[in-house]
């Protein structure tokens, strides 16, 4: 959110192109162009090695030898042999795992973008009349309002239409609460967004796709940035509040009786230090002047700002999967519906792995 220009001085369509640049540099997009390379690579992996994750060529029937050994068993169920057969292989799983991650990340991006911007922009439709959303000698329109603050919120940037920034609206407990929502959405938050969203689909999707949300679940942070484990989503999610908690602790110690707040209720006062919490450690966006907050309590904020909650996750930072976790999540999977299928049939099956 740093400027050396007035954003809402320059023109539309200078605002327009910084818009996009916002929009395909946020950490939500720019991990893309990793996922689409390491996609490609699997779907055509003859003669490329970009690195050792796919293992030989030569070896790749190895990875389907408890699935191909399975459906030779002539004491197998036929109805078990045609559920079998429809199991990816290795190299289709990890290629589908790409191809997922994909689109599900551009799903929850552009859900939450279409949610907030609806929500943003029919608020201040409804509750705002021309002259309150002037910039200059001119209207800005709700939507063009709505679209700026969307896109540049979610991907920390905090860019407003408004000489003022978004200090108009410091009164607006509905507005302030929808603008938090977005900011934290496309930082702190989507890691534990994501992850549900995977959880979801994969509850929802047929028994044989599921193996391909368990190998995402299973390889998380090593598939996508964006992932982590269930443990460390947990951590994240901790160390993230607690953090909020800290700053809004610190704000109300050090500034609930400070005269240049002494114009706002108390309930105002309350909101507007949440909503620096927020988004003086993301996105910028600010509805009072941040020098009227004590020294001290700027201090805080740099240490908020400076400090990753996931540098307390432990997490493994190796940039892509092993080829093992392939063949060994696929192996499980086997064992798993073979099992489950036979107990409904009631049958004894010898399974050899």
């Amino acid at each position: 959110g740093l400027t050396t220009l007035d954003f809402a001085k320059l023109s539309q369509a200078s605002q327009i192109i910084l818009m996009f640049f916002t929009f395909i540099s946020g950490v939500t997009i720019s991990t893309l162009p990793a996922l689409v390379v390491k996609a490609q690579t699997h779907r055509r992996v003859e003669g490329v090695t970009v690195d050792d994750d796919h293992g030989e060529l030569e070896d790749e029937n190895d990875d389907e030898l408890p699935t191909i050994n399975i459906r030779r068993e002539r004491n197998l169920p036929e109805h078990i042999r045609n559920r079998l057969a429809t199991l990816p292989n290795a190299r289709q799983l990890r290629y589908r795992a790409y191809i997922t991650c994909i689109v599900l990340i551009l799903a929850t991006c552009f859900t939450i973008y279409t949610i907030m911007f609806f929500a943003i922009g029919g608020w201040i439709q409804t509750h705002y009349i021309s002259e309150q959303l002037l910039q200059g000698n001119s209207t800005v329109n709700p939507w063009y309002i709505s679209l700026i603050v969307t896109v540049t919120g979610f991907n920390q940037n905090g860019l407003s239409p408004f000489s003022d920034g978004l200090s108009r609206f410091v009164f607006d407990v509905y507005l302030n609460i929808f603008v938090m929502i977005l900011v934290m959405s496309g930082t702190s938050l989507f890691p534990f967004i994501l992850r549900n969203v995977v959880m979801l689909v994969r509850y929802l999707s047929p028994w044989r796709h599921k193996v391909i949300f368990d190998y995402i679940l299973l390889n998380n942070h090593r598939l996508s940035t964006l992932l982590f484990p269930a443990v460390q989503t947990r951590i994240y999610l901790f160390v993230t509040v607690l953090l909020y908690i800290i700053g809004v602790s610190i704000s109300l110690i050090l500034d609930l009786k400070s005269e240049h707040f002494a114009i706002y209720p108390s309930g105002i006062r309350f909101l507007i230090f949440i909503f620096q919490t927020v988004n003086t450690r993301f996105a910028g966006f600010q509805t009072v002047d941040i020098n009227f907050f004590a020294t001290a309590t700027l201090l805080v904020y740099l240490l908020l700002m400076a400090t990753k909650p996931q540098m307390l996750c432990a997490l493994d930072e190796s940039p892509f999967e092993p080829s093992s976790n392939a063949k060994l999540l696929n192996c499980n999977r086997t064992r798993f519906l073979v099992t489950k299928l036979c107990r409904r049939r009631k049958r004894s099956i010898c399974f050899i792995g």
